[in-house]
């Protein structure tokens, strides 16, 4: 997923393989274009969240890149975070089309509710199914963020389903 993990001696301490571990670690998080594969653990995670703040359902057989591709899923869920935050005004598009317009509204909206701009995607990684994992990257920090609000209400749901 990310660069290669250090190899672990069976000599080294159990401190020296802690202290490895903390680096891939430290690594991983302070990644900000979300590995150069796909992850679909990560893209689990992050369905889930986004299931159980929308309160939505998705079809297993579509790939999430496709679900998030035309900005509807997007925008519901930065609409459920902040009531009202993208407009849905089809006259307002400015030349782009209904998807593209969302799509640069929800990144508009990711901007104004604190994510850092080097998590932020483009809109071709949306559209165009470009960068899926910079995607899931921003959306992880969404959900962090999200945790601290109050007003949302996360649904529950099963725990022995596997969300793809």
């Amino acid at each position: 997923m990310f660069a290669e993990p250090e190899v672990y001696n069976e000599n080294d301490s159990a401190r020296e393989k802690a202290r490895k571990m903390s680096r891939e670690i430290i690594k991983e998080r302070n990644d900000t274009t979300g590995g150069p594969k796909r992850s679909v653990k990560r893209e689990h995670i992050v369905i889930k969240w986004i299931l159980r703040v929308t309160h939505m359902n998705k079809d297993m057989s579509i790939d999430l890149a496709e679900w998030l591709q035309d900005g509807k899923v997007l925008s519901n869920v930065m609409t459920t975070l902040c009531f009202n935050s993208v407009e849905n005004d089809p006259f307002i598009n400015k030349g782009l089309s209904d998807a593209e317009h969302r799509v640069q509204q929800v990144i508009t909206q990711i901007e104004n509710y604190g994510v850092d701009p080097k998590y932020i995607f483009k809109r071709d990684d949306i559209l165009l199914k470009k960068n899926t994992p910079k995607v899931i990257r921003c959306l992880e920090e969404v959900s962090k963020l999200a945790k601290k609000e109050t007003h949302v209400k996360l649904d529950t749901l099963l725990k022995n389903k596997l969300y793809t």
